[in-house]
């Protein structure tokens, strides 16, 4: 226990020594790509991977506040979005553009970016 200090009562490992963060990432840089996604899996690190995350369809608004923060595109995406009715990407970008999204980019790009964040969130609901 000569490694162990007393702090109200319940027991706390001391700092590393000196040297030891650099040898475990040493250690780390030789593992496989399996190895690395088993710890991350285990420690709860999720990464995003690039494809897949973008969902196709018809989504329509369910009416939910927006209590969380978001950046204004969405905002603008959320607010065009009609509860009433299914749109698809090109009558919800075209509705969005009329209640002032601003973009550079063509505005069915940005409604595909933010789609799967804004159903995640409760926002919209896709409909088949």
């Amino acid at each position: 226990m000569k490694n162990i200090k007393v702090v109200d009562n319940k027991p706390k490992a001391e700092e590393p020594k000196p040297g030891t963060k650099n040898r475990i990432i040493l250690e780390m840089e030789k593992w496989t790509d399996v190895e690395k996604n088993i710890a991350r899996e285990i420690l709860g690190i999720r990464t995003r991977m690039s494809g897949g995350s973008r969902i196709s369809g018809k989504v329509k608004g369910t009416g939910k506040k927006i209590e969380v923060k978001v950046c204004k595109q969405m905002e603008v995406l959320i607010a065009a979005l009609p509860k009433d009715k299914p749109v698809d990407t090109k009558e919800w970008a075209d509705l969005a553009v009329k209640q002032g999204l601003q973009t550079q980019q063509p505005p069915e790009r940005i409604v595909a970016y933010y789609k799967r964040n804004i159903i995640d969130l409760g926002f919209a609901v896709a409909v088949a």
